[in-house]
């Protein structure tokens, strides 16, 4: 049998709170929008939506949770891989 290593990896829900929060508000929002809103630079957002960000802000983490109204814990999903 087939040892299968398992491990977990933390990821931003950002790229989902976007999406979320476009369907309530029943049209799109561009990241530059939210780049806006929060006065994060527009390729912060980009880096966070696309899950590129190896160090989390503390200040860019609160205010995302300020724009989507959510708290920290649902800012990250752990996700477990098997390789």
């Amino acid at each position: 049998m087939m040892n299968l290593k398992r491990t977990r990896t933390l990821r931003l829900r950002v790229d989902q709170l976007l999406r979320e929060k476009s369907v309530v508000e029943k049209r799109e929002i561009p990241q530059v929008e939210v780049a806006l809103s929060t006065r994060i630079p527009p390729g912060v957002i980009s880096r966070y939506v696309n899950n590129a960000v190896r160090r989390y802000d503390a200040n860019t983490l609160e205010k995302l949770m300020d724009y989507f109204g959510v708290g920290i814990d649902q800012m990250f999903v752990i996700e477990e891989n098997r390789s």
